[in-house]
Parts: structure tokens; C-alpha cells; sequence
């Protein structure tokens, strides 16, 4: 039997890809495993689904009204105990030796507190993927998670318990997510994580996979107001990085620039009083291009935040950017047949 990994999969109003998600994560290879999958209030089938699998590693429980993805996946992380954690959303997949490896490679560096794979982009096949979530080429993933360059997603790390006890502990309400957040809890753990000077491990081997697709989301829906949120999350960690705080004004002026294009006032004005005295030149474009919504007036913002080191580019350019053969020395698993 190998190291003991418990999974945490937040499940709403996706039964077809759930059960197909839940196949997948009971393949896992050479591991002690219990995947503990919470049901969101779904008003599907999902809880039939979940429990039809008569396999005794698979914990069922059910939130009777839906409270988010981050109080399913807090709540899953209570109730187990194994040593290393895995968050897996319900539509995506990994690789069968995606634990075993990363369990693997923290016994052999007791040093490190989470592990990290590539992750690829997929509609139906995974083996298909072109596209990574990120690279893992540039500057150190700490300065690029404070400037919002994400350099993995979700279910890349495994983590150990011990290191998310940690994260945890540093909100004023223990949680290992924050579940006031109605987006980007994902970006705000791994920049907390890094901030807090746990110290991963990463390894160029494309081992999971998140589904590309335009069904339901249990994070929130479209009206969320995005920019509130980053904002929120900044704010959040500017305590636990004062040695970064020209990164931060650079995503409040970003934020702005984002903005005011989208005619979107009050937010605008919001970010820059974040910003720590932006310029009135700069405070003037991004006035100009809300009111007008011409380009040239972002553009002209633009260009100003570049001549003040902040490059708006960084922030947002990398999504959907990084194809899997321009990736150095990236190793790639094919999934095996059943696994999908």
C-alpha cells in the first residue's frame, strides 16, 4: 500500500462529467486513497450518481442548500485525515501516477510542503490537450502570483495536511479556502500559500487536466463582478507581502485601466484609490477612456503604466497562451484508455 492521499471533489449540477471524474480519481495508482466528494445542493441527479459507486474509498456528503465550492471543499478537508490533500474540481481528471508521484517526490524532500504538475486544457480528450494552464518558465511563482500571473490551477499541487493547516490558520476565521470569495479562490490559496513561505516543488509533467466547456460552474455565474473580487483578494494579502507592494499597485492600476475600458466607474475609482497616489495623468486617461470608452485613451493609460514598471500584460496575458510543444522539457503522460 502506498501513501495515504485523500481527495476532496466539490460536486453541483454536472452529473455527467461527475461520474466521470469520479471514475477517473478511483484509477489512481499506488496509493492508499478516500476521495471525499460533497454534493452542493444540487437539484440533479448528482447524489444518485454519487451513491451508485460501491467502492468503500468513496465518502459521500451532501450540503441540503448550496454554499459554494470553497465551504464543499473546506468541509471535505475536515473530514479526512490522510497526511497528503488534493482539491479536484468535478469535471476535470488526472493521470492515474499523479499522486503517487507527487506523494513520492515530498517523501523524498521533507523540506518541501506541496508538489506541483502541469496542467493541460482539454475538451474530450485529454491526450488531445494543446494548451497548458501556464508555464512554468520566468520568474520565481511567487512574483508571479503577485502580479495574478496564476502558474497553476487547482488541481496541479498535492499538498501535504500539515501545510493547508497553515493557510488555515492565517484567516482571521480558520478555512482553508475563503468562502466569502465567489471566484479566484483558487489564485488567492496558492498566493497565500507562497506568501506564507510554503515551499513547493514543481515538475514539468503533464499529469492533470482541466475540461474546457460552457456547462454550469459551482464557483458563480457570470454576473460575478470579477474585478470586486480581485480586489478583495489583493487587499487580503498585502498584510503577508509588504516586500511586494509595487507589485500590488501595479494590479490596482491595472484593475482600473480594466475597468474604465468597460465603462465601469465606481470600480474604477475604487482601484485607484488602492493604488497609492497614481498619478493624476494616469487617474485623468482612465477618467477619459470610462467616460468616452475609446481605445485610445486605454491605450494612452497603458502606455503610462508601462513607463511606471506595471506591466498590465503580465496580468491576464498568460490564460490560454502556452501551447504543450513550447514547453521545456515537459514530460507528457498519455492517459490510458478507461481513464476518460
Amino acid at each position: 500500500m502506498g501513501h495515504r492521499v485523500d481527495v476532496v471533489i466539490p460536486c453541483h449540477n454536472r452529473c455527467d462529467l461527475t461520474e466521470i471524474t469520479i471514475r477517473n480519481v478511483l484509477l489512481a495508482e499506488e496509493i492508499d486513497l478516500t476521495v471525499y466528494a460533497v454534493d452542493d445542493g444540487s437539484s440533479d441527479k448528482t447524489l444518485d450518481l454519487l451513491n451508485s459507486f460501491d467502492d468503500p474509498r468513496l465518502h459521500v456528503h451532501r450540503f441540503e442548500k448550496p454554499r459554494g465550492a470553497c465551504a464543499a471543499r473546506n468541509y471535505g478537508f475536515n473530514q479526512g485525515e490522510a497526511p497528503f490533500v488534493c482539491f479536484l474540481d468535478s469535471d476535470d481528471l488526472l493521470h492515474p501516477q499523479k499522486l503517487s508521484r507527487q506523494a513520492n517526490l515530498l517523501q523524498q524532500q521533507p523540506e518541501r510542503d506541496f508538489a506541483v504538475c502541469q496542467m493541460g486544457h482539454f475538451t474530450e480528450n485529454p491526450n488531445d490537450c494543446e494548451l497548458l494552464w501556464n508555464t512554468f518558465g520566468g520568474a520565481d511563482p511567487k512574483t508571479r502570483f503577485l502580479m495574478h500571473d496564476a502558474v497553476w490551477g487547482m488541481h496541479a499541487p498535492l499538498w501535504r495536511r500539515t501545510a493547508l493547516a497553515q493557510v488555515a490558520a492565517s484567516r482571521t476565521k480558520p478555512m482553508v479556502l475563503d468562502e466569502t470569495l465567489p471566484l479566484a479562490q483558487d489564485y488567492e490559496l496558492h498566493t497565500r500559500a507562497l506568501c506564507l513561505g510554503l515551499n513547493p516543488v514543481l515538475t514539468s509533467e503533464l499529469l492533470c487536466f482541466c475540461r474546457r466547456h460552457s456547462g454550469p460552474s459551482i464557483g458563480g455565474e457570470k454576473s460575478v463582478k470579477r474585478y470586486e473580487t480581485l480586489m478583495q483578494v489583493f487587499q487580503s494579502l498585502s498584510p503577508l507581502c509588504s516586500d511586494a507592494k509595487g507589485a500590488m499597485i501595479g494590479n490596482y492600476w491595472w484593475i482600473a485601466m480594466l475597468a474604465a475600458v468597460q465603462g465601469q466607474t465606481k470600480t474604477m475609482r475604487h482601484a485607484l484609490s488602492l493604488a497609492d497616489g497614481p498619478p493624476f495623468s494616469f487617474k485623468s486617461l482612465c477618467e477619459l477612456a470610462c467616460l468616452s470608452r475609446r481605445h485610445r485613451f486605454y491605450a494612452l493609460a497603458r502606455a503610462e503604466s508601462l513607463n511606471h514598471g506595471h506591466d498590465p500584460d503580465i496580468r491576464d496575458a498568460w490564460y490560454l497562451k502556452h501551447r504543450v510543444e513550447d514547453e521545456p522539457g515537459l514530460k507528457k503522460f498519455a492517459m490510458p484508455p478507461g481513464s476518460f
